[in-house]
């Protein structure tokens, strides 16, 4: 964030105030008009935000992420906000055969309440047509993690969809 406060006005939301930055609004995702107040007057939004409440049943984490993605698109639509990227994941992809390379054109297979959040989450932006960039991420695990076990033989580590 530090590159960025010299030349964008920046501000955080979380359930803690953001350290770095001034402007900063402390809230949960899931309460939409905190969305909606930290959304007023930006420019462009990226949403990093997980919902993790510790439970043991995860339907009450997934439906807190598919609420909060939801809210930040939404929050987005009414404030006039030009741009969104979202933080989708590579897990979308991973149960598919390791023969088979990569790419944004192949069908999400969830394997995971967490990966069915993040495909709620990019179809959910589809439908409001408010998305601009969607990246699902690789993480790079190490080198004891084969090519294969990092996205079937892809060498980006990074992927990206336009809705």
């Amino acid at each position: 964030m530090k590159g960025l406060a010299g030349k964008y006005h920046l501000r955080g939301l979380d359930i803690r105030p953001t350290s770095g930055l001034e402007d900063s609004v402390v809230g949960d995702v899931r309460e939409f008009e905190t969305v909606l107040r930290a959304a007023k007057g930006m420019n462009a939004i990226v949403h990093l935000a997980n919902v993790s409440t510790g439970a043991e049943d995860r339907w009450e984490d997934l439906v807190g992420n598919m609420t909060g993605t939801y809210n930040v698109l939404e929050a987005a639509r009414q404030s006039g906000v030009r741009r969104v990227v979202y933080a989708s994941r590579a897990g979308l992809l991973s149960p598919y055969p390791t023969h088979i390379t990569r790419t944004v054109d192949l069908l999400p297979r969830p394997n995971s309440f967490y990966s069915v959040g993040k495909v709620v989450g990019e179809k959910l932006a589809c439908i409001l047509s408010i998305l601009r960039a969607g990246w699902r991420q690789w993480q790079i695990l190490g080198a004891s993690r084969s090519r294969r076990q990092l996205g079937g033989g892809s060498k980006r580590t990074t992927g990206s969809w336009n809705p």
